[in-house]
């Protein structure tokens, strides 16, 4: 069975193949000796190749390893030695071969960084100037500068020109690579914002995951002239508030629907002391969020730290998210806002009889007592003032009657003047001391009459209802403006609008 090559098997072969074109580039010395037109010199050729292949073979050994900088450099001044060596051994700086000193130089370009390549530029002058003096020259004469120069020169540019680009080159991949990071987290983080129940937090954890802001805020509108924090992951700023009539960056990023980014909060002028206090931050920034030229609010984004500027790609991806922000809390409001009209008697703003459907088998598991109250006389009272005064004591008995109920208990206008109250975990005497205070706030002078009933173990809720609801007509009976309760005996009863069995 064939092997997979390790690793460490890997980087060396592609470290010798990339290696292998300059070491065949660098027999072109040894290939001019054989003209036979110029002096050679053997022991310089066999010493420069032996050289070659042992620099060569450590390079590549040096780049599969990863080898720290010194190391690289020094197995490139040996491969530099080495091609000096053979083209002293071709007959010198006059054979032609001189060119092959480049590749060195070359080399680093591609591979390292510019200060090593310009380095072996300067050796390669170097190198010139002493095979030009081991030919046998006393002094260098105007020639042998000027070819020197010119040697030199075009090596040097072609040095900077070619590291250029692949700095280039590398500064775009990796901003590429950076980009397609921060698309990639997010997309995933408003694919979150988009799926989450509470799109607004979920955006503040979305929007420190993608750009390592310890302090995210949102604001919205609160009225017409302020903003106020409505989603925070910092809990000392939470009831903070911020007029639209004062100067701020906040205000001036929402009026204007125009990001703001302050390097540093210390030493911006156009931050005052308040301000300052209420970022508690170095470098802040103020963006916009909405969709289709509305703002709907702004997002504040705070770093402990001064920042000089945002990279492009995450300024792009925070502008990408507030968008799928603005969307995703309109959705959210829009859908919270419909489940409550679906549950909400418009005019009372008690429970309807969805609500009591939806919510009544939830209390089933333990003591429950169910009231049905009924407002005396209110025919009369529409009579006598009109619907739109009677209207008026319907809301004004839902706006009572909701503040003094507890959060866990149910409210709901059953239809017309009469009313379902739920009572979870609540004892007899309890309920009776809940329905009292309910009974005697009843509104413009008016009074109300109710039939309380506690369930029973396994009794059908249409059961317990048509018992409260005889209790109720018994209260009627007697007098009215009473509770009456009804004895613990469950009774079959016609359905009450479907509600649920036990």
């Amino acid at each position: 069975m064939k092997q997979e090559p390790t690793p460490s098997t890997s980087r060396l072969r592609a470290a010798a193949l990339q290696i292998a074109p300059f070491a065949v580039a660098g027999l072109a010395a040894p290939l001019v000796s054989l003209g036979g037109d110029g002096e050679s010199r053997m022991w310089a050729l066999l010493s420069g190749l032996i050289l070659m292949v042992v620099s060569l073979a450590g390079l590549a050994l040096a780049v599969a390893r990863r080898a720290r900088r010194f190391s690289l450099n020094a197995w490139t001044y040996a491969w530099l030695l080495s091609l000096a060596l053979l083209v002293h051994g071709t007959g010198g700086t006059g054979s032609g071969a001189t060119l092959v000193l480049f590749l060195p130089a070359l080399w680093v370009s591609l591979y390292g960084i510019r200060v090593d390549a310009l380095v072996v530029v300067v050796l390669m002058l170097a190198s010139v100037i002493a095979l030009t003096m081991l030919d046998g020259a006393s002094e260098l004469t105007s020639t042998d500068v000027r070819r020197i120069i010119v040697f030199v020169t075009v090596p040097a540019l072609a040095v900077w020109t070619i590291s250029t680009l692949v700095q280039r080159l590398a500064t775009s991949e990796a901003e590429a690579r950076a980009a397609q990071l921060t698309l990639t987290s997010v997309a995933a983080a408003a694919q979150r914002i988009r799926q989450d129940s509470d799109p607004r937090t979920m955006a503040c954890r979305a929007l420190r995951d993608v750009s390592d802001a310890p302090v995210v805020r949102i604001l919205e509108p609160d009225g017409a002239h302020d903003l106020h924090v409505s989603a925070s992951l910092d809990i000392e700023h939470t009831d903070r508030r911020v007029p639209l009539g004062d100067p701020s960056l906040t205000a001036d990023a929402y009026l204007s629907g125009r990001p703001i980014y302050v390097p540093d909060s210390q030493r911006d002028a156009r931050l005052s002391r308040r301000s300052r206090a209420d970022h508690d931050t170095r470098s802040v920034l103020v963006h916009p969020f909405g969709h289709d030229g509305v703002v709907h609010g702004v997002l504040e984004l705070g770093w402990r730290e001064p920042r000089p500027e945002i990279p492009s790609q995450l300024h792009a991806g925070i502008s990408l998210l507030a968008q799928e922000i603005g969307w995703a809390i309109e959705r959210a409001d829009l859908m919270n806002t419909l489940r409550r009209n679906a549950t909400t008697d418009s005019l009372t703003g008690m429970g309807n009889r969805r609500a009591w459907r939806d919510r009544l088998p939830e209390m089933l598991d333990g003591p429950l007592c169910v009231a049905i109250a009924d407002l005396d006389h209110f025919k009369a009272y529409n009579d006598s003032f009109g619907h739109i005064a009677g209207d008026t004591l319907l809301k004004s008995l839902g706006e009572s009657w909701r503040r003094l109920i507890r959060p866990d208990d149910l409210l709901v206008r059953w239809g017309g003047e009469e009313f379902a109250i739920a009572l979870p975990d609540c004892a007899l005497d309890n309920a009776l001391e809940v329905l009292e205070r309910l009974r005697r706030s009843v509104p413009m002078g008016q009074t109300a009459s109710m039939g309380v009933a506690v369930r029973c173990p396994d009794e059908p809720i249409d059961a317990l209802m048509a018992r409260a609801d005889a209790s109720l007509y018994e209260a009627k009976r007697s007098g009215r403006d009473r509770i009456c309760v009804s004895d613990s005996t469950p009774a079959l009863a016609p359905d009450f609008d479907g509600v649920g069995a036990p």
